[in-house]
């Protein structure tokens, strides 16, 4: 009778404690989207401008390119490191890529970039890139083993098939705090992406279920295929698309390659979020499609409201 007890006391304590759990890492999530806020923001205090979602010296390429044409593709996770307390990291960084001239992927400059002869600071585990929630550790097994970010800046784009990034931070961007002028606290500047793989039953992408692959703070890998979605290195490492339409929502895509540039989270019932003025918001499953695609935009002039 006792241990029967017992066993019904410890069913009826499990969620609670479960759940409790889960509040602490959606808390330390939080914190660390605060921490990239604010290296966000000394970065532009100290260069004039925010870092672009990665560098791309040849963003019209549209097949695998030679990395001599792709010098650097470093990421926005690099460039913030100093600001992350991370500056001997950023220095070893320096060092291994020759100043930062060389693709972090072909550090000898041999003109071909593999997973083999990259960085080995690419695969180092930084913990603020690393949402707690999530299902995998801090390296990336599904992008070749380089260390993990759960965190990628909001790209956008307009509709399917434009190349034109509207989001704040993209692919060779050089925007400054001037061109949000729909407010900083009503455009998204970090999204979360998760590791988690849907379940067989559910039918978000294209009516199958979406498996999310999570990115990477070093920055984008140099493709090694050709595709028509990206430009010489995969974009989506570091960056989504997520809002521009309804083909790109949280966790839900009716796109081919729909699940590697939408935003997703491990946290039930949405998202959470680092705005442009540094505060972390918690976005629904469910927000409004248009007000998703108004947040996105730092200056398309649309008025949101309360979400």
């Amino acid at each position: 009778m006792v241990i029967a007890i017992i066993a019904v006391l410890i069913a009826l304590l499990l969620p609670a404690v479960q759940q409790a759990r889960e509040a602490a890492r959606r808390s330390q999530c939080k914190n660390n989207l605060k921490q990239i806020g604010l290296g966000f923001h000394n970065y532009h205090d100290t260069h004039r401008v925010f870092p672009p979602a990665s560098i791309d010296n040849d963003p019209t390429g549209n097949s695998p390119i030679a990395s001599t044409s792709n010098i650097n593709s470093l990421g926005w996770g690099t460039m913030i490191l100093p600001f992350l307390d991370q500056s001997p990291l950023y220095n070893q960084i320096g060092t291994q890529t020759s100043s930062y001239t060389r693709n972090w992927m072909d550090p000898a400059g041999t003109g071909t970039a593999s997973t083999t002869n990259a960085i080995s600071s690419a695969r180092t585990v930084l913990q603020a890139f690393i949402c707690p929630s999530d299902p995998m550790g801090g390296i990336n097994t599904d992008k070749n083993s380089f260390g993990k970010s759960n965190y990628l800046v909001s790209a956008a784009t307009l509709a399917p098939g434009d190349t034109q990034k509207t989001g704040l931070i993209y692919t060779n961007s050089d925007r400054r705090f001037r061109d949000v002028t729909d407010g900083t606290s009503n455009t998204l500047l970090v999204t979360e992406k998760s590791t988690v793989n849907e379940a067989t039953t559910s039918t978000n992408c294209q009516g199958t279920p979406c498996t999310y692959s999570g990115g990477l703070w070093i920055g984008p890998r140099t493709a090694t295929s050709v595709a028509s979605w990206h430009t010489g290195v995969y974009g989506y490492d570091v960056e989504n698309v997520g809002g521009g339409s309804s083909t790109y929502q949280i966790a839900a895509s009716s796109a081919t390659w729909g699940d590697d540039w939408i935003a997703s989270s491990a946290h039930v019932g949405g998202m959470q979020v680092l705005m442009g003025d540094g505060s972390v918001r918690f976005l629904s499953l469910n927000i409004s499609l248009t007000t998703y695609r108004n947040i996105v935009t730092p200056n398309g002039g649309e008025v949101v409201g309360e979400f």
